[in-house]
């Protein structure tokens, strides 16, 4: 976008009054969109949760049949059934034993076994060393303060 030649006060005013305008259509137009979204899910809620109650409750019916006839399988972790295939996958999972918690076990384990997330407390840096510059420059840091424009109406 090109920066605009410096207007006069009138041609600002003009600037300020297309800026409200706007931003009150695009407020209007983003509650209409929320509505119209609503409005979609809620047409779908109904037959997306009869659905999945079908798929559910066909599924039980299945693996309760798998269970009473495990012959069916011959010795495999699968089979065919009309027009799918059932069957049984090995999963693994870790679970703590009875005495334990996450909580408990993450202080155990070494860091090659504990994801952490650093984030630097940039507010808790700034507050601390706004009048220590030099122990911000030592590890790479500076202070900027500069003014940001902004428009409210």
């Amino acid at each position: 976008m090109d920066t605009p030649t410096i207007p006069n006060r009138k041609d600002a005013e003009k600037a300020m009054n297309m800026y409200a305008t706007a931003s009150a259509k695009l407020e209007q137009l983003k509650a209409q969109k929320k509505l119209d979204l609503a409005k979609i899910e809620e047409k779908y809620v109904e037959k997306i949760s009869d659905l999945e109650a079908k798929f559910n409750e066909s599924k039980a019916i299945i693996k309760a049949y798998a269970e009473w006839a495990p012959e069916i399988f011959n010795d495999k972790k699968s089979c065919q059934l009309g027009v799918g295939t059932i069957g049984y996958r090995l999963g693994t999972r870790l679970e703590c034993l009875a005495k334990f918690d996450w909580n408990t076990v993450v202080p155990l384990l070494n860091e090659n076994y504990v994801r952490t997330t650093v984030e630097i407390d940039k507010k808790k840096l700034l507050a601390d060393f706004k009048d220590d510059l030099n122990a911000l420059n030592e590890v790479g840091l500076t202070i900027v303060q500069e003014d940001a424009f902004y428009v409210k109406l």
